[in-house]
């Protein structure tokens, strides 16, 4: 995983023109997966793209584990049919247990 940050300096700023300005943004490219790291104290969101237009499983975990420092438990995981995948720390009021319902 390559931190590619500092590249993507107007990437950035289009982003956080609709964030609050306490967040901060990193910006990291793993083989075809790209992914936007959006955090501050009180918020963490993960957006996960793919040139391939599919996110393999392998991304999006690495994303949360190595990226965001969490455990799958404790975050909410959104797929949208265009293949990207947004990953969002759980909400206090969320059950910490796993819903693995298809």
């Amino acid at each position: 995983m390559i931190d590619i940050t500092a590249e993507c300096k107007q990437e950035i700023d289009t982003i956080k023109r609709k964030l609050p300005d306490e967040t901060k943004v990193k910006i990291y490219i793993m083989d075809y997966t790209k992914f936007i790291y959006c955090y501050s104290e009180n918020h963490k969101t993960l957006t996960i793209l793919s040139r391939s237009g599919k996110v393999e499983r392998g991304g999006w975990f690495h994303g949360v584990t190595e990226i965001m420092n969490m455990k799958l438990i404790d975050v909410l995981v959104k797929s949208y049919s265009n293949g990207t995948i947004i990953v969002t720390e759980k909400p206090d009021n969320y059950p910490k247990v796993a819903n693995c319902t298809y």
